[in-house]
């Protein structure tokens, strides 16, 4: 006889005697095992998707003079190297809105499918709460949106998370005609059509926010509208918020991103991505 039959024939006796055994404790087994092996399945295809356009490390969304917000989350990728740290250059806010305390941006010049290159942003701003109301931030921003696109307010949006629930922002977008600075590439200022999502997050001590902008043809090709929400789908907040989303898919022993601070020249920007190439600006 086959010695894995053999095996088998011994043992297979234990597989009823086993499972009576689990029906007389009123629980099934081989069912809940099942049942834990698929959620495990679906949580860890969850995961890969965010861990394939997403840095593994957080990053602070921090304010102006660097402050730290006590919002966290892990950021796209695709800004890797290639990306600039802006702070003081005229385009390192959009064009069309100035974001209370702000703090900075990442830009990175990219291709669309016909490899023309233009820019693209990730914003960060963060107001101290004091004794603002969450309107009090919103309204002007709001204004400024309207008057550049007549659609723009406030909403919800759900977002996915990398453990499979979800979890819902504020958000305002702005899609249609915007400037794009493309003198980092040899061109000038020209209106392209844009894409613009901003989200506003509340911790304990600021209203936080994070704004993402692209040319459509760059944000297509690059999927920049899946990133982001994947990116905002990994938001903490810290502890004694109202409300505080489920934590990002940071692996153990993954240090943050040091408290907030934008990239200098030959520094890391946020996430662990590699080092920028030069100074802002360049």
């Amino acid at each position: 006889m086959n010695p894995l039959g053999l095996i088998a024939s011994r043992f297979s006796w234990h597989i009823p005697f086993v499972a009576a055994l689990g029906m007389l404790a009123g629980c099934d087994i081989t069912g809940e095992y099942e049942k834990r092996f698929q959620e495990t399945l679906i949580s860890s295809g969850q995961k890969a998707a965010f861990d394939s356009v997403l840095y593994a490390a957080e990053s602070d969304i921090s304010g102006e003079g660097n402050t730290p917000s006590g919002v966290k989350l892990r950021l796209p990728s695709m800004f890797d190297k290639d990306t600039k740290s802006l702070s003081a250059e005229p385009r390192a806010q959009p064009p069309f809105v100035k974001l209370p305390g702000f703090g900075y941006a990442s830009e990175r010049s990219m291709p669309d499918d016909a490899n023309v290159f233009a820019p693209c942003y990730i914003y960060f701003a963060a107001v101290p709460k004091g004794e603002l109301k969450p309107d009090q931030v919103q309204a002007p921003i709001a204004v400024a949106l309207k008057a550049a696109f007549p659609s723009a307010a406030w909403s919800d949006v759900q977002v996915k998370t990398p453990q499979g629930t979800t979890v819902s922002h504020k958000v305002i977008r702005g899609d249609g005609q915007q400037d794009f600075d493309l003198a980092g590439t040899g061109g000038a200022v020209q209106k392209l059509d844009g894409k613009f999502a901003l989200y506003f997050i509340e911790s304990p001590t600021h209203f936080a926010l994070i704004g993402f902008r692209a040319p459509k043809a760059q944000a297509d090709k690059w999927k920049i509208d899946a990133a982001s929400e994947a990116a905002m789908g990994t938001v903490t907040v810290a502890q004694g918020a109202a409300a505080t989303p489920p934590a990002g898919d940071a692996p153990a022993g993954t240090p943050p991103a040091a408290g907030g601070t934008p990239p200098a020249a030959g520094g890391a920007p946020p996430g662990g991505a590699p080092p920028v190439t030069g100074p802002a600006g360049t």
